[in-house]
């Protein structure tokens, strides 16, 4: 499996935003044109199945692996090796152009989840829908990754359809905890209320972090530098730096939220 830990970045022209915005842009032509639901579906399928195909004929004998992968072969065609990843010495950006064509099928499910929703009036019906449904997909991911392994550096059609489900499962106990039940989650309320901002802001803020010397020829920024122990960032030094990341984001969130501030796009 390919795990791009040890990266970095030089002059790098793909990204989370550049790909959601690419995403994003496709799966609303998709909508527009498609229109209704199964089209919507059969479409998803017919690129899930299509970038399975590519990366099969394109990869060679090993058409997962972080040397020979079709994804990485587009890459270096079209952007080059100077604007992508490197990973371990080789070339290979997680959020290639390739690798944006599944996502856009993550996107076309996130909408017609929610279409379905703002359709079905019966909140438990929905509940119990969403939760059937996102079973359904959880076992048929975790199957299909038997011959198609689940990989988010490639964005495997099996890690499509098995984070899909999670997410549904996730969502319908929420609407069942929230609408159902009339339970309250106000930091999730805090965090969707400017969710765009505050992940621009996260990026902002880390770039502008002070780089404090840890050990010879190795710099960290200052924030996290608190948490490494001698030369290298252990497993627990970087969960405690998420977690004070994300608790710092959520006060910023919060302040927002009860200000009623929505930072707009």
């Amino acid at each position: 499996a390919i795990r791009p830990t040890k990266a970095t970045v030089s002059e790098r022209i793909m990204g989370v935003l550049q790909r959601i915005a690419l995403a994003y842009a496709a799966a609303a032509l998709i909508v527009l044109f498609a229109r209704h639901r199964w089209n919507v579906l059969s479409i998803s399928a017919a690129l899930l199945l299509s970038y399975w195909g590519v990366l099969v004929l394109l990869g060679g004998e090993n058409p997962y692996s972080l040397e020979s992968n079709a994804v990485r072969l587009v890459d270096q065609m079209i952007l080059g090796a100077k604007r992508m990843y490197s990973v371990d010495g080789v070339a290979f950006d997680p959020e290639g152009l390739l690798s944006t064509i599944p996502s856009i099928v993550t996107v076309l499910i996130g909408f017609e989840t929610a279409r379905y929703l703002k359709s079905e009036s019966n909140r438990i019906r929905s509940v119990v829908v969403l939760a059937c449904v996102g079973i359904a997909f959880i076992a048929g991911g975790w199957a299909w990754g038997y011959i198609w392994p689940v990989n988010k550096a490639l964005w495997t059609g099996s890690f499509v359809v098995l984070t899909a489900g999670w997410a549904m499962l996730v969502l319908s106990v929420l609407v069942w905890l929230m609408d159902v039940q009339g339970f309250k989650f106000q930091p999730l309320q805090a965090f969707g209320l400017n969710p765009l901002f505050l992940y621009a802001f996260s990026w902002i803020w880390m770039l502008s972090y002070w780089l404090i010397p840890v050990g010879e020829g190795k710099l960290f920024p200052l924030v996290l530098g608190f948490f490494v122990a001698g030369e290298e960032i252990s497993k627990a030094s970087s969960f405690l730096f998420a977690i004070s990341h994300v608790g710092f984001f959520w006060l910023v969130a919060e302040l927002l939220y009860l200000k009623r501030i929505v930072i707009k796009v």
